[in-house]
Parts: structure tokens; sequence; C-alpha cells
């Protein structure tokens, strides 16, 4: 639980002091780190609320928040097979 804590607060640190990818990055790492780390998901939507190009002729979905369904769907084979936490 406290590592849980600790990662979600310095994703949220990066998100506002860092640039965009470093939080990206530490999100994608945070998958490895932390057990079921579902919160992956709100962070893809806090990215498209703050990052996100939406209306006009940039009409886009959410691609933040699919970007993250797909990688937390795609790291849970992939921590089974390596058996990280």
């Amino acid at each position: 639980m406290k590592q849980r804590v600790l990662v979600n607060s310095a994703i949220l640190a990066s998100f506002f002091l860092l640039p965009w990818w470093f939080a990206g990055l530490l999100a994608v790492a945070s998958l490895f780190i932390v057990k079921d780390f579902w919160e992956i998901l709100v962070w893809g939507f806090a990215f498209d609320i703050f990052y996100g190009l939406h209306g006009g002729a940039h009409d886009t979905f959410y691609w933040g928040t699919t970007i993250a369904l797909i990688l937390y769907a795609a790291s849970v084979p992939i921590r089974k097979r390596i058996s990280i936490s």
C-alpha cells in the first residue's frame, strides 16, 4: 500500500512539474513495479483532460485512456511471464 501511494505521488508530481513524456514513462514503469496498477487508467484519463486535443479539426477520441487500457491489458500476461511482484 505504501508503495502504491509513493508511486502515485511521484506520477502526480511529474505530471505537473516535468514534461508529459516523463510522467507517461513513469506510469508505464509503474505497471511492472506495483502489483495490479489499475491507476494507469486514471492517469490516462488525466492525460486526456490536460494534454488531449478535443474539438475542431482534431476531434480525437480519448487516446490516453485507450492507450492506458491497452497497456494495462498487455501488462497482465507479461507480468506473469517475467514474474515481477
